[in-house]
Protein backbone atom coordinates (compact mmCIF):
# COMPACT_ATOMS: atom_id res chain seq x y z
CA UNK A 1 0.00 0.00 0.00
CA UNK A 2 0.95 3.40 -0.48
CA UNK A 3 1.32 6.43 1.78
CA UNK A 4 -0.38 9.96 1.04
CA UNK A 5 2.01 11.49 -0.38
CA UNK A 6 1.63 15.07 1.96
CA UNK A 7 4.68 14.49 3.24
CA UNK A 8 3.09 15.19 6.83
CA UNK A 9 0.85 12.12 6.45
CA UNK A 10 1.70 8.71 6.85
CA UNK A 11 -1.68 7.14 6.41
CA UNK A 12 -2.43 4.40 3.70
CA UNK A 13 -4.06 4.67 0.55
CA UNK A 14 -5.36 2.53 -2.06
CA UNK A 15 -8.03 3.25 -4.49
CA UNK A 16 -11.12 3.33 -1.99
CA UNK A 17 -10.08 5.83 1.00
CA UNK A 18 -7.84 8.41 -1.92
CA UNK A 19 -8.02 10.82 -4.95
CA UNK A 20 -5.45 11.85 -7.25
CA UNK A 21 -5.10 16.21 -7.25
CA UNK A 22 -6.27 16.66 -10.52
CA UNK A 23 -3.24 19.75 -10.77
CA UNK A 24 -0.45 17.62 -9.39
CA UNK A 25 -1.44 14.24 -10.16
CA UNK A 26 -0.60 13.19 -6.77
CA UNK A 27 -2.40 10.78 -4.73
CA UNK A 28 -3.43 11.63 -1.09
CA UNK A 29 -5.61 10.44 1.66
CA UNK A 30 -9.46 12.57 1.67
CA UNK A 31 -8.04 14.66 4.35
CA UNK A 32 -5.16 15.93 2.07
CA UNK A 33 -6.76 16.23 -1.01
CA UNK A 34 -8.01 19.74 -0.89
CA UNK A 35 -5.60 21.94 -2.96
CA UNK A 36 -5.57 23.65 0.32
CA UNK A 37 -4.45 20.73 2.84
CA UNK A 38 -1.54 19.69 0.64
CA UNK A 39 0.11 23.09 -0.96
CA UNK A 40 -0.41 22.27 -4.69
CA UNK A 41 2.50 22.75 -6.27
CA UNK A 42 0.26 24.16 -9.18
CA UNK A 43 -1.60 25.99 -6.93
CA UNK A 44 0.18 27.38 -4.22
CA UNK A 45 -0.37 31.21 -5.18
CA UNK A 46 -4.42 30.46 -5.16
CA UNK A 47 -4.75 31.72 -1.75
CA UNK A 48 -3.59 34.98 -2.94
CA UNK A 49 -6.40 35.49 -5.65
CA UNK A 50 -8.94 38.12 -5.28
CA UNK A 51 -11.76 35.94 -6.21
CA UNK A 52 -13.78 33.45 -3.87
CA UNK A 53 -12.92 30.25 -3.79
CA UNK A 54 -12.22 28.96 -7.07
CA UNK A 55 -14.46 25.78 -7.27
CA UNK A 56 -17.48 28.76 -7.17
CA UNK A 57 -16.91 30.21 -10.67
CA UNK A 58 -15.18 26.58 -12.19
CA UNK A 59 -11.98 28.18 -12.98
CA UNK A 60 -9.12 26.49 -14.75
CA UNK A 61 -6.51 27.54 -12.75
CA UNK A 62 -3.80 25.79 -14.55
CA UNK A 63 -4.62 27.46 -17.92
CA UNK A 64 -6.17 30.56 -17.08
CA UNK A 65 -4.08 33.65 -17.34
CA UNK A 66 -3.21 36.01 -14.50
CA UNK A 67 -2.06 39.36 -13.47
CA UNK A 68 -0.56 40.69 -10.08
CA UNK A 69 -2.35 43.69 -8.75
CA UNK A 70 -1.16 45.88 -6.28
CA UNK A 71 -3.77 48.18 -4.42
CA UNK A 72 -0.73 50.35 -2.56
CA UNK A 73 1.27 50.84 -5.16
CA UNK A 74 -0.97 50.76 -8.04
CA UNK A 75 1.19 48.43 -10.14
CA UNK A 76 -0.39 46.22 -13.01
CA UNK A 77 2.24 43.46 -14.38
CA UNK A 78 1.19 41.62 -17.75
CA UNK A 79 -0.91 38.19 -17.66
CA UNK A 80 1.06 34.87 -17.57
CA UNK A 81 0.10 31.45 -16.00
CA UNK A 82 -0.50 31.19 -12.40
CA UNK A 83 3.04 30.00 -11.44
CA UNK A 84 4.58 32.65 -13.45
CA UNK A 85 2.32 35.23 -11.73
CA UNK A 86 2.47 34.01 -8.39
CA UNK A 87 6.47 34.48 -8.81
CA UNK A 88 6.01 38.02 -9.78
CA UNK A 89 3.68 38.65 -7.08
CA UNK A 90 6.58 37.58 -4.66
CA UNK A 91 9.01 39.17 -6.44
CA UNK A 92 7.09 42.62 -6.49
CA UNK A 93 6.47 42.50 -2.59
CA UNK A 94 10.32 42.26 -2.05
CA UNK A 95 11.62 44.73 -4.35
CA UNK A 96 8.96 47.26 -3.95
CA UNK A 97 8.24 46.64 0.12
CA UNK A 98 4.51 46.22 -0.63
CA UNK A 99 2.18 45.11 1.99
CA UNK A 100 1.36 40.85 1.12
CA UNK A 101 -1.91 41.46 2.19
CA UNK A 102 -2.50 44.40 -0.79
CA UNK A 103 -1.09 42.08 -3.29
CA UNK A 104 -3.37 40.37 -5.30
CA UNK A 105 -3.93 37.70 -8.28
CA UNK A 106 -6.57 38.52 -11.00
CA UNK A 107 -7.60 36.27 -13.94
CA UNK A 108 -7.99 37.29 -17.12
Amino acid sequence: MTECYFSECSVGVDYFNSKKCKFCDNLYCFEHIQLESHDCVKTIHVKFLRKDWLRKYELNISSGQYKVVCDQCGFVSSFSLIDFAGTERESHIKKQGCEGSKVFLEEI
